[in-house]
């Protein structure tokens, strides 16, 4: 080798030897030293649901529902939601499911792993609720979250939607939307992916809002849904009607459908009026003095149809009066109906 090519050769390594030493100390020494730095972590969409939900989500609850046969087969799993305190006992709204037959038992679980024994109150089998009591929890101090009025609670068409639940001490979290509004506004449609696992939870926006609802296992209107489950059609009744349903439980106990006791003839009750094709012996519509072929014209003074007498008259429960009009022989008049069971 040349006396110049040996010069270049040495100039090189020492250009490389001063790379590998500034490389070095900018690391650190050790084994770490040559490690390239972690990747940050990746939030999956599950978290970054949960982490959006966190405070509200603090007040859901999971529900073992034990049959009376005592069987393990046979208990069912829910969720449902603190409201508050009636001294020392923990106030609790969830859906019938599992409810309709009175259970053997009903453990609850909290977010913080609290165990209690819950009782059932009451139910509400007009709008598909539950009220239960247990010995207080650590969770139930008020929050504003669940009281009140706001923009969350009435959310439009269109909104995000996430309905939570608890199984197991563990939150079930899926996202949606609003898809519709029905029974007068009462009920709220989405497409979120619910189960029995979410029957008794909230349908929310996020965590720092009012929830939108309580998800319900059906929609209570006179069209009813139960077979809609695992279709991307789902319902939650509105959060206010909630709260409301739980003073009247609170005040008169189970709450039944209302019925008219009578039937409408008719194949398109979309279109047509709705006039009375029969009506039961024992029913309210009998004890009003309602005739077969009877037109009802009006119900609480505005116009109806058969359709809408169905809808209006379908979240009503029994003991409820409603005003009808009545269209007989050429003559009009109004009677007041007290529904029945």
């Amino acid at each position: 080798m040349s006396p110049q090519l040996r010069r270049i050769t040495l100039a090189a390594t020492k250009i490389i030897f001063a790379f590998a030493a500034a490389s070095v100390s900018f690391r650190g020494f050790g084994p770490s030293a040559c490690e390239a730095a972690p990747a940050a972590r990746t939030v999956t969409p599950a978290e970054s649901l949960t982490q959006r939900v966190g405070p509200v989500a603090q007040r859901i609850l999971s529900l073992r529902i034990i049959s009376p046969n005592d069987a393990r087969s046979a208990s069912r799993r829910a969720s449902g939601v603190v409201v508050g305190t009636r001294g020392d006992r923990t106030t609790i709204v969830s859906s019938v499911y599992g409810l309709d037959e009175e259970p053997a038992s009903i453990v609850i679980t909290s977010a913080g792993q609290e165990r209690r024994l819950a009782t059932l109150i009451a139910l509400d089998r007009t709008y598909g609720l539950a009220l239960l009591e247990a010995p207080r929890l650590a969770v139930d101090e008020p929050s504003d979250l669940l009281i009140g009025e706001s923009d969350g609670v009435s959310p439009k068409v269109g909104a995000v939607a996430i309905a939570l639940g608890r199984s197991l001490g563990r939150l079930t979290v899926s996202r949606g939307v609003v898809s519709a509004r029905r029974a007068q506004g009462t009920l709220l449609q989405t497409d979120a992916k619910l189960s029995p696992l979410n029957y008794g939870g909230l349908l929310v926006s996020r965590g720092d809002a009012p929830p939108y609802g309580l998800i319900v296992p059906r929609d209570v209107g006179p069209m009813s849904a139960a077979a809609l489950y695992d279709s991307g059609v789902g319902f939650a009744v509105v959060w206010l009607t909630v709260l409301e349903r739980v003073a009247k439980m609170r005040e008169h106990g189970d709450l039944e459908p209302g019925r008219l006791g009578l039937s409408l003839a008719g194949s398109d009750p979309l279109r047509e009026p709705a006039v009375v094709e029969a009506v039961e012996p024992a029913g309210a519509a009998a004890a009003a003095g309602l005739q077969p072929g009877d037109r009802i014209v009006s119900l609480e003074g505005r116009p109806i149809t058969a359709f809408l007498l169905s809808r209006r008259t379908a979240l009503l429960d029994a003991g409820d009066r409603v005003r009808l009009g009545l269209a007989r022989d050429g003559s009009r008049s109004e009677v007041v109906i007290v529904l029945g069971r």
